[in-house]
């Protein structure tokens, strides 16, 4: 049969979405599609979209991963940074290993797919700068309801 799928639907790549169920509505997300980590000269170009970050293999040798840490002016500004991370992360499918103290995110990012930094770390890593302002700013805080 030329149809892949139940809803019969012919010669759409379902094979490229996952469908994933959220508070009763199906949203379709791309499928995760493997990718190599970046190397050489191609890393390099990549590192320098995001100079505030540190290469972890400078600091901690074998573990090819990006590094930053967060300083905000209290709890309530660092939660909502990572809230609005979480939000984008979760869009994206890609999640950052983070440890949170205080006021202090510290952010370490790697493709674990992909065995190393890969150009969804440098993006993530691009939108968390900005979320960074933007929660300095004042343009967004965490407001819990009571």
């Amino acid at each position: 049969s030329r149809y892949c799928c139940p809803f019969r639907v012919p010669f759409f790549p379902w094979h490229m979405l996952r469908i994933t169920c959220v508070t009763k509505h199906f949203v379709l997300r791309q499928k995760q599609v493997r990718t190599a980590a970046l190397q050489g000269v191609e890393r390099e170009k990549a590192l320098q979209r995001i100079p505030s970050w540190v290469d972890a293999q400078q600091t901690r040798p074998g573990r090819d991963a990006i590094c930053k840490v967060f300083h905000f002016d209290d709890f309530k500004q660092a939660f909502g940074f990572m809230v609005r991370v979480a939000h984008v992360a979760e869009a994206k499918d890609h999640h950052p290993e983070w440890f949170n103290v205080y006021n202090k995110v510290d952010v370490t990012l790697a493709t674990h797919t992909d065995d190393g930094v890969s150009y969804k770390d440098i993006e993530l890593a691009e939108h968390m700068d900005r979320m960074e302002s933007e929660v300095r700013d004042g343009q967004w805080c965490f407001t819990p309801e009571a």
